[in-house]
């Protein structure tokens, strides 16, 4: 009789042990981080990001939108198959948007927060306005749209944060983007990667 009134205070406390704890994750304080990466001028792209972390920290959930414009009076553009044009009034521009999960590993009391993120991306159409001095237009625009990643991609993501203090941080990422839905059948699809280094403030 004794043993069956011990394994049920047991089950008791375990109950209200694994209650406490659902109830500590729910109730812990989440983080907002917004970033910018200031290294994306130097190609010509603006990039902004929001990040949503749960209060227990191992996963967060990001958005981001960048958009890439560059104008230049002379520009000689070169594609893969070894195509090189040279045009006057160069202009290109694209939208893009991302939503990304990471997954961290690292300790937050540890400041430095490694993390694996999986995501999708969507890059808008190009818009161009040039004038061509080796080529007719027309092709030129083609090329651009067989060579171009416009539609959606699947990407990976491998980066850090570093926490300085509780509300600066740094985050340098690498990541991978592969196109799975092109917007058009005269795309050639392929996959592309790129390197961040966003700054960004914690709420």
């Amino acid at each position: 009789m004794k043993r069956r009134n011990d394994q049920r205070c047991l089950l008791i406390l375990q109950l209200l042990g694994f209650t406490w704890l659902q109830v500590g994750c729910l109730c812990a304080q989440p983080h907002h981080d917004f970033k910018y990466d200031p290294l994306g001028l130097i190609d010509h792209k603006l990039s902004f990001a929001y990040e949503y972390i749960p209060g227990n920290g191992k996963w967060g959930v990001e958005v981001s939108w960048e958009r890439y414009a560059s104008f230049k009076d002379y520009e000689k553009v070169d594609f893969p198959n070894r195509h090189s044009i040279e045009v006057k009034e160069y202009q290109k521009r694209f939208d893009g948007a991302s939503l990304l999960v990471k997954r961290y590993f690292s300790k937050h009391r540890l400041g430095l927060r490694q993390y694996i993120g999986c995501g999708i991306y969507y890059e808008g159409a190009t818009q161009l306005k040039l004038e061509s001095t080796s080529l007719d237009i027309d092709k030129i625009y083609r090329l651009e749209e067989a060579f171009s990643f416009q539609g959606l991609s699947i990407e990976l993501n491998l980066g850090y944060k570093f926490l300085m203090g509780k509300r600066w941080l740094i985050e340098p990422r690498g990541a991978v983007r592969f196109l799975m839905i092109p917007a058009s059948s005269f795309q050639l699809g392929g996959g592309k990667s790129n390197f961040e280094l966003n700054f960004g403030y914690r709420l």
